[in-house]
């Protein structure tokens, strides 16, 4: 059964906690001794150790959780279960020393084609170790025809006919490389000034169209930077040049 009734604010609700509330708990923590002294035991003398947000989130203080009231600004309780390891590592991913070198090219990726559009040995370096993707991917052969325009890069294949005899279809395959919106963002926004992080995500295309009588399909391989691989592929009786080509999957 559903009823109606009026609250009242003051005595029904609870209004949000507000970013100034995180501020004061913190402050009041700090300026209580026997927080100090838990801080102490689990071997840190620095309170303020957490200003830095990076370090703040790779160096949790575990088993320690503190009751405040926000309005009298005191400590009400302290519970303390003794768990008084606090990890030392480094928890910023900004810094050169944890993350390792980044990359400042995209280096392209090495297609090997002993005949048609069959795609083998597909892998990512990770930090200079090899992380096999496919040994092998390909599509059944069939005619290839492309009429594409723009700046990508074409590549002609050969292929038999009726009689196996061999001939070469002039900008069979297209390739090329485009951005594809962001791979990984991050806002610190309890950094001062509050910081953002972001890495664009490119993929690489590798795509070609096949016709069957009446009919025209076109097959695109996607390779992403974080190890993804994609094929799309679909049918039409219309095609535009490019990535624009409109297709049923």
């Amino acid at each position: 059964m559903i009823k109606e009734a009026e609250l009242d604010p003051k005595a029904d609700g609870q209004i949000p906690i507000l970013a100034q509330d995180y501020l004061d708990g913190d402050s009041i923590c700090k300026g209580e001794p026997v927080y100090v002294a838990a801080l102490v035991k689990r071997g840190t003398t620095d309170v303020d150790m957490d200003e830095n947000v990076h370090i703040m989130y790779g160096h949790p203080i575990d088993g320690l959780v503190a009751h405040v009231d926000l309005t009298n600004r005191k400590l009400l309780k302290l519970v303390d279960t003794d768990h008084t390891h606090i990890p030392m590592e480094s928890g910023d991913y900004l810094d050169p020393k944890v993350t390792g070198t980044m990359h400042n090219c995209m280096k392209p990726q090495h297609i090997k084609q002993p005949g048609g559009l069959t795609l083998h040995d597909i892998s990512s370096s990770d930090r200079g170790r090899k992380r096999k993707i496919l040994n092998r991917a390909s599509v059944s052969a069939e005619m290839v025809g492309c009429d594409c325009l723009g700046s990508i890069h074409y590549l002609d294949a050969t292929v038999v006919d009726d009689f196996y005899e061999p001939f070469v279809i002039k900008n069979a395959t297209f390739m090329y490389e485009e951005d594809f919106g962001t791979l990984w963002k991050h806002t610190d926004v309890l950094a001062s000034p509050p910081t953002g992080t972001m890495r664009r995500q490119h993929r690489f295309v590798v795509s070609f169209f096949v016709t069957v009588g009446n009919y025209r399909y076109g097959f695109y391989w996607y390779f992403y930077l974080d190890g993804r691989d994609e094929l799309d592929c679909g049918h039409g009786y219309q095609m535009d040049c490019g990535h624009d080509y409109q297709m049923d999957d």
